[in-house]
């Protein structure tokens, strides 16, 4: 009777916390509040504006490796009475990949596998942004004294990368890494275009939500 009156006469239904990064500090969100309209305005000035923004960060892969010799492929031939030759059974190994990567609104501006054991403190990344910056000037000639670096991890294009992956099991790390670059690679514009839209969506529920995490509250805009 009580969970008729609250799903039906109420309308209320049951779900589960979402997880989110963190809890934001008061001033955080305060900060989100202010700074999606101030975007909204820029943006509105400026339509261009997200053309010229690049957008990139670092994120981890984890892989499987395995031992590419079958069981029959590690037979031999042996005269009788020999003992029969041993294989000792490989687990499979997790391999850790480090992958940092740039794209604009069109597609991948940059991209480069961190070498293994390499920790990517401030030198490096620093490198890494002076090889961005040679590859603008290259390949964005409308944009390259004119651009505009948004350092984020870029959830939505890593988990489609991951997803791909997800289940694979590799002979070894540059097999892995020829995967997911395959997978970047086949990611179309209109995907990127899709993803800088959803910026401005973004920024409007920020808006809506006072500054506070809005994923998976449906939120409606005005």
């Amino acid at each position: 009777m009580v969970r008729i009156i609250i799903t039906e006469d109420l309308g209320m239904t049951k779900i589960c916390a979402k997880m989110v990064p963190k809890n934001l500090a008061p001033k955080q969100r305060e900060t989100r509040k202010n700074v999606a309209p101030d975007m909204l305005e820029l943006r509105e000035i400026n339509p261009e504006l997200l053309n010229r923004v690049i957008t990139g960060g670092e994120s981890f892969f984890f892989f499987f490796q395995y031992d590419p010799q079958t069981k029959r492929q590690s037979s031999q031939w042996c005269s009788n009475g020999s003992p029969r030759p041993k294989k000792a059974r490989m687990s499979k190994s997790k391999v850790k990949c480090m992958l940092v990567c740039f794209f604009d609104s069109k597609g991948i501006v940059h991209k480069e596998w961190v070498p293994p054991g390499q920790t990517v403190i401030q030198y490096y990344y620093k490198e890494i942004l002076e090889r961005l910056h040679k590859r603008v000037l290259r390949v964005l000639v409308n944009i390259a004294y004119d651009w505009i670096l948004h350092h984020n991890n870029v959830p939505s294009r890593t988990a489609l990368v991951k997803t791909a992956v997800k289940g694979h099991h590799f002979q070894t790390t540059q097999d892995a890494q020829k995967a997911v670059t395959r997978v970047l690679e086949d990611i179309t514009e209109d995907e990127f275009q899709t993803c800088y839209h959803q910026r401005q969506k973004r920024w409007r529920k920020s808006v809506q939500s006072g500054g506070n995490y809005f994923e998976g509250d449906n939120t409606k805009l005005d």
